[in-house]
């Protein structure tokens, strides 16, 4: 009786340290919907002066698009099916954006043959971190909702385990003896 108590009060304490909500569900609904706003506000004249998004951030018609494209499913998939394909979407998140910051770097590498940097670029510079973020930041919920998938499979095996414990006894758990 006193190991039972023993065992819960240890299975409540690990528990108490895992991640029960599904982040990879809720960060595609936030990446999402930021990426839809930012793409959306690109399209419009008076926040964009000079292809420059609120004078931080480049805005061009390619990154617009590729903003609410990337956006639009986050937001759906967060509502599609209890978010079954999140996970799936962060892990393509991250490679879409290692692709758009991958060019994104070329272009600003490629705009002219002037050295240094100049306050013109910032925009460039600050977009680029956009997608970096977003880039880095897919790679690690992606890798958390890994380790979530995890511990819920951890979980199933342990109470598997412990039912077939109190089915057939500690005679069936334990190593044969040399």
């Amino acid at each position: 009786m006193a190991n039972e108590d023993l065992a819960q009060r240890q299975q409540r304490e690990d528990r108490r340290y895992l991640v029960t909500v599904p982040v990879a569900r809720y960060y595609a609904l936030l990446v999402g919907v930021f990426l839809t706003a930012l793409g959306i506000l690109g399209f419009v004249p008076f926040v964009t002066k000079g292809g420059v998004l609120l004078g931080l951030i480049v805005a061009t018609r390619p990154w617009n698009i590729i903003h609410i494209v990337t956006g639009v499913p986050g937001i759906a998939l967060f509502f599609w099916r209890q978010g079954r394909y999140t996970k799936t979407y962060v892990l393509l998140l991250a490679f879409i954006y290692l692709a758009v910051f991958s060019a994104g770097n070329f272009i600003f590498a490629h705009l002219d043959n002037s050295y240094g940097l100049r306050f013109t670029d910032i925009p460039y510079i600050l977009g680029s971190a956009v997608d970096a973020g977003v880039m880095l930041a897919s790679a690690l919920v992606f890798a958390l909702a890994s380790m979530q998938r995890g511990d819920v499979q951890t979980e199933k095996f342990r109470a598997y385990f412990r039912e077939q414990l109190e089915r057939y006894g500690n005679e069936r758990t334990r190593l044969p003896s040399a």
